[in-house]
């Protein structure tokens, strides 16, 4: 079964290309190259927008599209890794949150294709927020939200009725093993 949290990874991944696009676009201009590389900008958006106007996209589509933006994004990583070898020795142009940025969409990548590869829907410690990498999606199973996101605390109070955090935590936990 194909849920909104399926077109919500096509959305990360789209955004991660147009952001990774802008990235080589600011590191191209301190390498010595010529010529910009390809970033098939123009494909990649007309694949997302195939996909996410569809109204029932079905698993087949939705599965081409997540290896096709997952193909974009490999070439985009191959490009920035040959320009920032070209300035080894020197200072990256990258911002501080940009290079941390990097770091955690290659973590993203890396659990998106492990998934693609096992067909799978799940993942240990996946990252649902490019900004926040720390968040954890929650299952919870309600009618109105099957999936939370944020802190998950566990309190107890005491005989003077004060309330003492025992846990906190932002990944999914059982309550019953405290």
């Amino acid at each position: 079964m194909l849920t909104s949290s399926s077109l919500s990874h096509q959305t990360r991944f789209f955004r991660t290309l147009i952001f990774w696009q802008g990235s080589i676009d600011e590191l191209h201009s301190h390498t010595p190259f010529k010529k910009k590389p390809r970033t098939y900008r123009e494909k990649a958006r007309k694949a997302y927008l195939a996909i996410v106007k569809r109204r029932r996209p079905g698993k087949k589509l939705y599965r081409k599209g997540n290896k096709q933006q997952l193909q974009y994004l490999r070439r985009n990583f191959s490009h920035i890794e040959k320009m920032l070898d070209s300035l080894a020795g020197k200072d990256i142009p990258l911002s501080h949150k940009r290079l941390r940025q990097y770091w955690i969409i290659q973590t993203l990548f890396a659990q998106q294709e492990m998934m693609y590869q096992n067909k799978s829907q799940r993942c240990d410690d996946r990252i649902v927020s490019i900004s926040q990498p720390h968040v954890r999606p929650i299952i919870r199973g309600k009618l109105n939200k099957a999936v939370e996101f944020g802190a998950k605390l566990s309190f107890s109070l005491t005989a003077d009725k004060i309330a003492c955090v025992d846990e906190l935590r932002w990944d999914a936990f059982n309550e019953a093993r405290i």
